[in-house]
C-alpha cells in the first residue's frame, strides 16, 4: 500500500457519495442519543423492564417467523427489494 491511502484501498469499487442524507443521519444519531438521555435521566421501573423484555421477545419471534414463512414455505410473495437479497438459485428452486 505504498503511496495509496488506506481509505482508498478499502473503498475501491464502492460508489461515490453524492451528499449527506440528513434525515437518515439524524435518525441514526438522535435515536441512540435519546436512549442514553433516558437511561441516565429517567428512573428504571420494574414494569418497564418486564415490558421491554416481553416486547423484545415478541418482536424477535415475529421477525423470525416471518422470514421462516417467507423463505421456507413460500406462503406469501416477497416485495421486489426482498427478492433481490437472496441468490436466484436458492429462492427459485423446486422444493
Amino acid at each position: 500500500m505504498a503511496g495509496v491511502r488506506a481509505i482508498d484501498y478499502f473503498t475501491k469499487g464502492f460508489p461515490s457519495i453524492a451528499g449527506v442524507k440528513w434525515f437518515n443521519l439524524s435518525v441514526l444519531v438522535i435515536t441512540p442519543a435519546l436512549s442514553l438521555y433516558g437511561l441516565f435521566r429517567v428512573p428504571i421501573l420494574s414494569k418497564s423492564v418486564v415490558w421491554s423484555a416481553v416486547y423484545y421477545i415478541f418482536s424477535m419471534v415475529g421477525i423470525t417467523a416471518g422470514y421462516h414463512r417467507l423463505w421456507s414455505h413460500r406462503s406469501y410473495v416477497a416485495s421486489y427489494p426482498l427478492r433481490l437479497r437472496a441468490p436466484r438459485e436458492i429462492t427459485e428452486r423446486d422444493l
